[in-house]
């Protein structure tokens, strides 16, 4: 399917602005290393969003967590809660926070975010390096300010006859709940792109596309129904 000649025209001006973007950057940094995470301010310049500026300055925060969970990549995972999730497992020390979930459960402000979908499956290898899929569970709670904060991150399913995996807690060192975030995050953004855009967005309507195309004539009402909605999709 051919693009319009303005939408090209666009892919491309973005596409040339974005390469120099990167290669002003690039010339800029080659002489100077990574240290912190602050680094990362050194290529975050020009022309960005009052929105992209409030993600770099609060990334960290709990708050803007929850909030990317209705706001960002993924939106359609969130659920309320009816019950607390079978795969969640307590180990040993972790009454109190079980019990702070089910105070939350029944007050109707728990929420989860499951990834199980993610689980099994092969990571890729990049450069000779292994990469790793986590399947996180994710349990927030909605505060009286409208608020969604995380309560607790489980990063990958329970298996018979082993230990229950670690729970994630915010008052834990604050980079190892850092990086637990940063693994939902991650897996967030694979199971968007594998089943709301791939799946949802192109393998399912492509169906619906080449049927239009090959089965209604142009001048059919529901071929200039449907062809507005199609365009693009393959």
């Amino acid at each position: 399917e051919r693009f319009l000649e303005d939408k090209r025209i666009d892919f491309e001006a973005s596409l040339t602005k974005g390469l120099a973007d990167l290669a002003i950057k690039d010339s800029l940094n080659i002489l100077t290393c990574w240290k912190s995470l602050d680094d990362f301010n050194r290529i975050f310049w020009c022309g960005q969003s009052k929105l992209a500026e409030r993600v770099r300055d609060s990334w960290k925060e709990d708050a803007l967590f929850g909030y990317q969970f209705l706001n960002g990549t993924n939106p359609m995972l969130l659920r309320r809660s009816v019950r607390l999730p079978a795969r969640l497992e307590f180990p040993p020390g972790m009454g109190e926070l079980q019990a702070e979930l089910e105070k939350e459960l029944q007050q109707g402000t728990l929420f989860e975010a499951d990834f199980s979908l993610l689980d099994g499956i092969k990571a890729n290898v990049i450069l000779c390096t292994q990469q790793y899929v986590a399947a996180p569970l994710v349990m927030l709670k909605l505060q009286p300010d409208g608020k969604l904060l995380p309560m607790a991150i489980q990063l990958q399913l329970p298996h018979k006859g082993s230990p229950p995996p670690p729970l994630f807690l915010p008052t834990d060192p604050p980079m190892t709940w850092l990086l637990a975030k940063c693994w939902v995050r991650s897996s967030d953004f694979q199971l968007h792109e594998l089943h709301s855009h791939l799946l949802r967005g192109h393998l399912v309507a492509e169906v619906i596309a080449v049927a239009t195309m090959r089965c209604l004539p142009s001048i059919h009402p529901m071929f200039k129904l449907l062809i507005p909605h199609l365009r693009y999709t393959m």
